[in-house]
């Protein structure tokens, strides 16, 4: 026996065996063929109440576009539509770099609505197992939920091969899906969870999907890691890398013609990126200081399909980095070299050919100079954490030394006296054998 409904609306049925059928079209699907949902149950009283509820829960679930579009589809859309118009450049980059390395390549393949909580909390135990950090895990997991909100097709256009080893892979032409599937990008820090949880939570608010599977994932236990000790340079070799930084020749010319930005960025602290956009309205002879309002960094160059990268200048990162530094002897020595220099141009770390010099140029001066003086560690940032252990080292106060990293939390500045107290610590103990 069936009951004729108006169109749209299903059809309810009795079976042979007594139980009841109501079905509803759902339209097609990407192949063609008809999608039809069923329910069932002992009454047509019952399967026509599930009939009513699914049909009160689709005036608001837009199911013929969550079982067309993929998850894949879904993440473009959110990060190209949603969060370029919110990031910084920079941050975008890494963005794209977490969604098109560690989450489409486990994720992307799944229809929205058939992408369930089980899926997800797989994936983010695996990470969990394979030694992730909790941070990098709980911002993929906050990421995940917010793109699932898409209004229109979205452009990307994803093919997946079958492999009878690892399953349901990506496939990229430039590079071997297996590779691509396992390829890890180390500096990311925009990671999986955050920008899940983000995808479908738009989903849901878009009316795409009736329920956000996150809300069921559980993140694993944060465990406390040993921090990495703070790495800076010895007294014995602050002196060989500044002899080796200004070395002349006998002809009067300068070994390492950018060898005074080593003696600026162990007199002052200040960040490679925020050396190399410092400009010379920035610097106060008169006042004997110096003011930091920009830093330089390398995006991703978008006008055109190279995808090469280019340097910029950008506002810093907190208010606290906005900051003034004094000027003291050395750092001036420093800066009158490059004044010397400066070829009519308003960067301080300038080229003659008026280009700025890269953070690869000073990098290959400090190892150069480490080279020299068979000293086999550091880096240019150790170069800001030797200018704070030296004013921990000389008794001035946490606060000052904090504002003039410009950190944004006192906190982070802590960390680097900790490890000077564990040396000093040391040297107490060592005192003892004299006794």
């Amino acid at each position: 026996m069936n009951e004729r409904r108006q169109k749209g609306n299903g059809c309810i049925s009795q079976r042979k065996d007594g139980k009841w059928t109501a079905r509803i079209d759902l339209g097609k699907d990407e192949n063609g063929n008809r999608k039809v949902k069923a329910f069932y149950g002992n009454s047509k009283s019952e399967v026509k109440q599930k009939l009513k509820d699914f049909q009160e829960k689709n005036k608001k679930y837009n199911c013929n576009v969550a079982y067309k579009l993929t998850f894949a589809e879904l993440l473009t859309y959110w990060l190209e539509n949603v969060k370029r118009n919110e990031l910084k450049a920079s941050s975008y980059d890494r963005l794209e770099i977490t969604i098109n390395k560690h989450i489409i390549p486990l994720l992307g393949y799944y229809k929205i609505d058939k992408l369930t909580s089980a899926d997800i909390q797989s994936n983010i135990n695996r990470r969990a197992d394979n030694d992730y950090s909790y941070s990098t895990i709980k911002k993929d997991y906050h990421a995940i939920a917010s793109p699932i909100k898409p209004c229109q097709k979205m452009p990307l256009k994803i093919k997946f091969i079958k492999d009878d080893d690892e399953g349901i892979l990506p496939y990229c032409e430039e590079e071997d899906a297996e590779k691509f599937y396992f390829q890890q990008i180390l500096t990311a820090r925009f990671s999986w969870g955050s920008n899940i949880n983000a995808a479908l939570r738009l989903a849901v608010e878009r009316d795409y999907l009736y329920k956000n599977p996150c809300n069921s994932v559980s993140l694993p236990k944060q465990i406390k890691r040993e921090k990495s000790d703070i790495e800076y340079f010895s007294d014995s070799e602050i002196d060989l890398i500044v002899k080796s930084a200004i070395y002349k020749y006998k002809t009067g010319r300068y070994k390492y013609k950018h060898g005074y930005a080593i003696i600026l960025l162990l007199n002052t602290g200040m960040r490679v990126g925020e050396l190399l956009a410092l400009k010379w309205h920035n610097v106060d002879f008169e006042n004997r200081q110096i003011y930091i309002e920009e830093t330089r960094g390398q995006i991703k160059d978008r006008s055109n399909d190279e995808q090469k990268y280019i340097s910029v200048d950008r506002s810093t990162k907190t208010q606290s980095s906005c900051r003034y530094i004094p000027i003291n002897a050395k750092a001036e020595e420093a800066l009158l070299y490059f004044k010397s220099l400066c070829y009519n141009n308003s960067y301080v770390m300038a080229n003659s050919d008026k280009s700025v010099i890269t953070y690869r140029n000073l990098f290959r001066v400090l190892s150069n100079i480490l080279n020299d003086n068979n000293i086999n560690h550091g880096s240019l940032h150790t170069l800001r954490h030797t200018f704070a252990t030296k004013l921990f080292k000389n008794c001035i106060d946490i606060k000052v030394i904090s504002e003039l990293l410009g950190h944004s939390d006192i906190s982070i500045t802590y960390y680097i006296r900790t490890h000077v107290i564990k040396e000093q610590k040391k040297k107490a103990v060592d005192v003892l054998d004299n006794i």
